[in-house]
This record gives structure tokens, C-alpha cells and sequence, in this order.
């Protein structure tokens, strides 16, 4: 159960992955990385389902 591509990126606009207390500039950083990480995994599922499909 890969979610949709659409899934995530409202996810991470909503910023509902759980990140511990940090300072403004350390969270901005740390959703950066979390964003391009979650976009490389649903570019890869991406890739996949269409290998599969």
C-alpha cells in the first residue's frame, strides 16, 4: 500500500510527520530533508507501479 503521490505531498504540506522539539531554523532543515526524501519514495513507487502495471 504505497499512498498516492497526492497523499504525500498533503502530508507533508500539513506537516503532520512528527518531528521532536527543535528551534525554527533546525525544523525548517529537518522537513527539507523529510520532503525530499518522501518525494525520492513516491518517485520511486512512481517508477515501480509503472514497471509493474
Amino acid at each position: 500500500g504505497v499512498p498516492m503521490l497526492s497523499e504525500v505531498v498533503k502530508r507533508l504540506v500539513n506537516g503532520s510527520f512528527s518531528i521532536g522539539k527543535m528551534n525554527c531554523d533546525e525544523q525548517e532543515n529537518e522537513r527539507r530533508v523529510i520532503v525530499r526524501r518522501e518525494i525520492r519514495v513516491a518517485k520511486e513507487a512512481i517508477v515501480t507501479c509503472e514497471l509493474n502495471g
